[in-house]
C-alpha cells in the first residue's frame, strides 16, 4: 500500500511540475511585434525562440535585467555598428548571459532571425510597414 502511495505522489509531482511548465509557457510575450513583423521573414522563429527574453519588439525588460544592462535590438547606436553576420554569430553561440542557440536553430533560422532583428524597427520608425 505504501508503494501505492509513493508512486501516486510522485506521479502527482510529474504532474505538477508539467502544469506549471505548460501554464509558465502560457504567459504573454513582452512587446507588440511592429508593424508589418507577422510577414517578415524570420518573425516566428525569433517570436519562438528570442522574443521571451528580447520582447516582440526588441524591447524588454528581461534580457535588461539578465544582463545588468540596457539591452535594446532597436537601439540605433547598436544596430549601426553590428553586421548581420555578428548577429548570427551572437544568435548561434550567445553572448553574456545569453545561451547560444546553434544546438536548437538550424543555420537558415539563423540567418533568418538575423535577417530579422536587421529589419527590427526603433519605435515610430516608418519603414516597418513597408
Amino acid at each position: 500500500m505504501a508503494d501505492r502511495w509513493r508512486a501516486a505522489a510522485a506521479a502527482g509531482a510529474v504532474l505538477a511540475a508539467g502544469a506549471a511548465l505548460w501554464i509558465g509557457s502560457r504567459e504573454p510575450l513582452p512587446g507588440t511585434p511592429p508593424p508589418g513583423a507577422r510577414e517578415r521573414p524570420g518573425f516566428a522563429i525569433f517570436t519562438r525562440a528570442c522574443a521571451r527574453c528580447h520582447g516582440q519588439d526588441g524591447v524588454s525588460d528581461r534580457a535588461s535585467r539578465m544582463a545588468r544592462e540596457p539591452v535594446s535590438l532597436v537601439d540605433p547606436v547598436w544596430k549601426t555598428g553590428i553586421a548581420r553576420a555578428k548577429i548570427a554569430e551572437i544568435v548561434r553561440h550567445g553572448t553574456g548571459k545569453m545561451e547560444g542557440l546553434g544546438d536548437k536553430l538550424s543555420d537558415a533560422e539563423i540567418d533568418a532571425v538575423a535577417g530579422y532583428v536587421v529589419w527590427l524597427p526603433a519605435p515610430h520608425d516608418t519603414r516597418a510597414a513597408r
